[in-house]
């Protein structure tokens, strides 16, 4: 095997195999379950000298081999525990904790983390453990836990999370915003105590459930989550977390681990992030799993009574009148414990697997705010790789000289940057060493399904040609793919190219259930097919010839324009055919609009494919090659090419108000982008200077480019549509595969898969893998229970399906190396990177979704929004800053997310993170683009349609195209205007530009009739005016209300000026007297504003201070490790003289008076509030 590059690292970096496996279980250990109890039993033994483990899982000879060995163990972990009795991760927290909590502890009291836990030291063993080793379920209160046929089924109390209510925030250290629950110090202490002492039952390790002896403990888990992406100039930055669950509760640790990675036992020195200063950003988090908080009354944890209460304390429920008043109302919560020294400790009072994830993204977000630099986003994003269907037979000398982008390139130069990595061959081709089926071929060639052959004629006259094969992909000089696949719905295949360079979109500031995921999915799953019909083919024929011939293309225009070219020109492309033909008011006359309306809508799919296939040597007999079968002595309908039926591909795009489906056909050279996943929901980015990626160019004004990294090495995924058979094929075969971590789903017996089978006509629904499983299900009789995708949870009273499955999907570029492998080669030979530099794919569109619910009481009308959207950064950030969002599936209610929608998951000031976010924007030229789940307007819905649509559009785009001061200039995106209703000014420009009729031109990349979106789609206000401006006024409400808490908590007073402003004119309606369109408030905005300021300077000059300190901190921790006798070993094992010498080299670097201006000028530098918080 090869080498899995991935995008922003060098192709030629080898993956550590055994060490991925240990930290991420993939792939998945070849140990048998007997094998796997074994190995577990024995871990038990070393835990718990009394366990009885061994004997349970008839495992006792080893126990008996191994019998010394253990004792040893026991004996010298004893010794040590006088020494050093927790691991240094531990001894960070308990410093902290002890330090911050001193002023409310007992005389002589010290907080001690669990000292005695089963250490998980590698990924999988926390999965084991999680279920009984001699049945396949069990129960607590808190989990009902299966072995199911397809992996591990984990219903947890709760099916999904709440965010009211659910913030607590521990006082002293830095300030606490409004949103969050302020908690006194010593009432944080009593809940500590409690949660590091849960009740006996909740300890019970399922495993052993029922063992002779049951071993109970606290489990324990080290984390190193990512804090910021490799940039070329910093490598990729980690902070440390370690978790604490009870035993019973050990499959939390499970999913975070199948997460995050396993970080190894934390007593190891080579885990110790302490000694790895190129990666260790310098913070620690703590977490700890604590449901049975929830039964605590507000007295027992030291909450006043009402009547000693202060004002805030009454209003956020923080007091009591009844003594058995429980703490948070009996509801799950967290509550952290924080400052500005850099270590975070969280007790989690509920078991919600949503929870414990978003806790770890949580501490990212803070480790983010406190390094500088970079910023965690609540994001998904994709790189998407336009793809186009050739037919059977494609000549790329040919397409290279019709497009520009494909020109200027040679085999030779291809062959030196592919020297460290592909083999030349005699016959003038290369084969890639990593991956034998990635072929590297000259530009001239000519591609035949026909001929089943590629060929190209040599420098030295000779001509070589190969058999085309399937598996195959073979790659031009330029980075462009060709490669053959068969057709989806049809008993054909056909040759497909692919762009070298896709379009990178970044999806952050997304509200839950506003797309996230579908960004990244193929829209492959939504394709439908179909036989192209004609109606009456000499009366359509001719009518097809008449449009191929006709001449009034030549004075359509309203400006009096003239076009010469004929449709069939060689020089005229099918997308200019599909525009020439697509009826515009504003560009053509009435006459020609007229015209075009005149022919039936099924004429012009034929038009295109005649179009599509047409060669010079046709002349005019184009017919020739079209034809139809004959059905009972007549012609049918199904329109067939050189005797092949079409089969035409259909998209859906929305519902119409009755519920039905708006399909579309697309062109007929569509095919769905190639997309890399580069995200999903927790990212972490960092903005770099325009110099450190010299391949790319920066767009308008631009002086730097955001960069992103995927914090996640498996996805929460909720995958809405699985209930319907067979409609989401992504998550039928991910449920079909082995070594699942699924929750929220109904475990299914034997008996429900018999009938399942037997039930013919539905079960055929199902896509062939989650049949195949079902079938297996029926014919298992181990484990006992199964999960099929269509059958949810069922939960509440009377029992209903929850609208919350989930399950863990593995990223889909782990699971298809190759694919992402061919992408990055394919992108390093368009822009002539060597095999040794980083590939670095900066952000090319900031694209937010957003949730949209049909407008009724109790919930936000934000259905104003029309399909694309476009914000200026003054409009888009006052709109961010809102985070208003309609009802989600994953979560309860509706309203407001937070700024940036990090509310429920961020314990500092909002100030910090939408500072970043704007810095970032202005520096890497970002813009507001939205798309929205669920309704356009009262009227109609979308789902997640253009979430999945979108990215084919923008990716098919020019990156001229993608420029919203070209749209704007051009008609296709137009500023939305206030406007008088009732009496009143609707405030609507806060709603920025959305996209025009005229947009249909780039819709007509993917579609044949690209007008799609009607009048009452791009205006919703033609949908009711009414409706539109009580919705425009609760939005700009939302955003006052909103703006207000800034001014409540004060925080206010710690934004950079440009958001200070804003914020002024959100709650006030000005600042300073000027108002949000004033040319004094649009110009904080800008580039030149920002580069000049004092402000942007002094984060500059904070983030030098912030990297002395740390690099300074690292040369103390390894001087200090490496000065101790004791430490002699790992000294040499890990080479930590070099890790120091190295530290003392970077502080000596980050100390240069050039710092600012030759590093760290076009980053987004260190919010300079930070430190008059702490001091406050």
């Amino acid at each position: 095997m090869g080498q899995v590059p991935t995008h922003g690292q060098s192709s030629t970096a080898a993956v550590d195999k055994v060490a991925v496996q240990r930290k991420y279980g993939y792939p998945r250990d070849e140990l048998d379950d007997a094998e796997k109890a074994a190995l577990i039993s024995m871990m038990l033994a070393v835990h718990d000298e009394g366990s009885t483990a061994c004997e349970d899982v008839g495992s006792s000879a080893l126990m008996h081999l191994a019998r010394d060995l253990v004792l040893s163990y026991h004996e010298k972990t004893r010794l040590l525990a006088t020494i050093h009795g927790e691991p240094p991760v531990a001894h960070r927290v308990e410093a902290f904790l002890n330090a911050h909590l001193a002023e409310v502890l007992a005389e002589g009291e010290r907080v001690s983390l669990p000292s005695n836990t089963l250490v998980l030291p590698a990924h999988g063993v926390a999965r084991a453990l999680s279920l009984p080793a001699r049945r396949d379920h069990v129960e607590s209160p808190m989990v009902s836990s299966y072995t199911v046929l397809q992996g591990v089924l984990h219903n947890p109390l709760h099916d999904r999370r709440t965010t009211e209510g659910s913030f607590h925030v521990a006082e002293g250290g830095l300030p606490i915003t409004a949103d969050k629950l302020r908690v006194p110090k010593g009432v944080f202490a009593n809940l500590l105590r409690a949660a590091l002492s849960p009740p006996a039952d909740m300890t019970l390790l399922p495993f052993t459930a029922d063992f002779q002896k049951p071993v109970h403990s606290v489990v324990s888990l080290l984390l190193r989550p990512v804090v910021g992406p490799a940039t070329g100039r910093w490598a990729e930055k980690t902070l440390e977390i370690v978790c604490y669950a009870p035993g019973s509760l050990v499959s939390n640790l499970d999913f975070l681990e199948s997460i995050f990675g396993n970080a190894g036992d934390p007593f190891l020195p080579e885990n110790d992030a302490a000694l790895d200063p190129e990666h260790w950003s310098g913070h620690t988090g703590c977490i700890i799993l604590a449901p049975h908080l929830t039964t605590l009354t507000k007295r027992e944890v030291g909450l006043p009574r009402w009547e000693d209460a202060t004002p805030l304390q009454r209003t956020q429920g923080m007091c009591w009148r009844k003594e058995d008043e429980r703490y948070n109302g009996g509801n799950p919560f967290k509550v952290v414990c924080r400052t500005a020294e850099g270590v975070y400790v969280t007790l989690l009072a509920d078991n919600y697997y949503g929870y414990s994830k978003k806790e770890v993204k949580s501490q990212i977000s803070y480790a983010c705010n406190l390094a500088g630099v970079y910023e965690e986003e609540h994001s998904g994003g994709a790189i998407a790789f336009p793809r186009y269907s050739y037919g059977l037979e494609v000549e790329t000398g040919t397409e290279a000289s019709r497009w520009p982008h494909l020109a200027g390139y040679t085999f030779a130069d291809a062959m030196e940057l592919c020297r460290p990595f592909a083999s030349l061959q005699r016959e003038g081709y290369a084969i890639d060493r990593n991956y034998p089926d990635v072929l590297y071929v000259p530009g001239n060639c000519r591609f035949s399904l026909i001929t089943h052959s590629v060929e190209w004629d040599n420098p030295d006259g000779t001509n070589t040609r190969l058999k085309i094969v399937p598996s195959k992909v073979y790659i031009l000089p330029s980075g462009f793919k060709i490669q053959m696949e068969k057709h989806p719905a049809a008993p054909a295949w056909r040759l497909l190219g692919t762009e070298a360079v896709g379009v990178r979109l970044h999806k952050p500031c997304t509200v839950s259930g506003g797309g996230k995921s579908e960004l990244s999915k193929s829209i492959s799953g939504h394709l439908m097919y179909g036989p192209l019909f004609i109606a009456d083919p000499e009366k359509d024929f001719a009518m097809v010839d008449a449009i191929l011939n006709s001449d009034r293309y030549m004075s359509r225009f309203r400006d009096g324009a003239q076009d010469a070219r004929p449709l069939l020109a060689a020089d005229r492309t099918l997308g200019s055919v599909i525009k020439m033909v697509t009826p515009s008011a504003d560009d053509f006359t009435d006459e020609y609009n007229a015209w075009l309306a005149s022919f039936p809508p099924h004429i012009w799919p034929i038009v295109f494919y005649v179009k599509r296939f047409y060669k010079p040597e046709w002349a005019d007999d184009w017919r020739a090659h079209f034809s139809m079968d004959m059905v009972n002595g007549r012609y049918g309908n199904e329109v067939k090419f050189e005797n092949r039926k079409i089969m035409a591909g259909f998209l859906r795009v929305g519902f119409n108000e009755a519920g039905l489906w708006r399909t579309y056909k697309t062109r007929i050279d569509f095919i769905p982008a190639l997309k890399v996943q580069t995200e999903d929901d927790i990212s972490a980015s960092a903005t770099v200077p325009a110099a450190w990626v010299p391949h790319v160019k920066p767009a308008g004004g631009a002086s730097a480019f955001k960069m992103s990294s995927n914090c996640e090495y498996r996805l929460f995924q909720r995958p809405d549509d699985c209930v319907h058979r067979g409609l989401d094929a992504q998550c039928e075969s991910d449920l079909a595969g082995d070594g699942n971590f699924l929750c929220n789903f109904e475990p299914l017996k034997r008996k429900d898969a018999i009938e399942l089978v037997t039930d013919t006509c539905d079960f055929e629904l199902f896509t062939p893998p989650m049949q195949g499983l079902i079938r297996r299900a029926a014919a298992a009789s181990t484990p006992e229970y199964f999960v099929s995708s269509a059958h949810t949870r069922l939960v509440g009273q009377p029992p209903r399906p929850t609208s919350n499955p989930r399950y863990l999907q593995t990223r889909p570029d782990v699971l298809s190396p190759m694919d992402t492998y061919v992408s990055e080669i394919g992108y390093r030979l368009h822009h002539r990177i060597p095999a040794d530099r980083p590939a670095a794919v900066p952000v090319d569109l900031l694209l937010i979704g957003r949730r949209i619910s049909r407008p009724q009481p109790g919930l936000p009308n934000l259905a104003v929004f029309n399909p694309i959207h476009y914000q200026e950064l003054p409009e888009f950030f006052a709109d961010v800053i809102c985070g208003m969002s309609g009802t989600s599936p994953s979560t309860t209610g509706a309203g407001s997310e937070g700024a940036l929608t990090k509310g429920p998951f961020n314990s500092l000031p909002f100030t910090i993170d939408v500072g970043n976010l704007l810095v970032s924007c202005i520096l890497a030229g970002l813009g507001g683009w939205s798309t929205p789940t669920g309704c356009v307007g009262p009227r109609f819905n979308f789902a997640h349609d253009v979430s999945l649509i979108a990215p084919e559009v923008f990716g098919r785009m020019k990156p001229e195209e993608r420029d919203p001061a070209w749209l704007i200039e051009r008609g296709y995106l137009k500023r939305v205007a206030d406007f008088e209703y009732e009496g009143r000014t609707v405030p609507a420009s806060r709603l920025g530009y959305r996209i025009t009729p005229r947009f249909a031109h780039f819709l007509g990349r993917v579609f044949d009739h690209p007008i799609v979106f009607d009048e009452a789609i791009l205006k919703p206000e033609k949908q009711g005016l009414a409706e539109f401006a009580a919705g425009v006024d609760e939005l700009v409400t939302a955003q006052r209300v909103i703006a207000q808490r800034y001014f409540d908590d004060d925080t206010v007073n710690f934004a950079c000026p440009p958001l200070k402003a804003l914020l002024y004119i959100m709650a006030r309606g000005s600042y300073e007297g000027k108002g949000l369109d004033h040319p004094d408030i649009r110009r904080m905005f800008t580039p030149d504003y920002l580069l000049s300021s004092d402000w942007y300077m002094a984060r500059l000059r904070r983030q030098q201070e912030l990297h002395q300190a740390l690099w300074a901190r690292n040369v103390a921790l390894l001087t200090a490790y490496v000065n101790e006798p004791i430490n002699a070993w790992p000294v040499s094992k890990l080479k930590l003289q070099d890790r120091l010498r190295f530290a003392q080299e970077e502080l000596a670097f980050v100390s240069r008076d050039d710092y600012v201006d030759k590093v760290l000028m076009g980053t987004i530098g260190a919010d300079t509030a930070i430190p008059a918080m702490a001091d406050r």
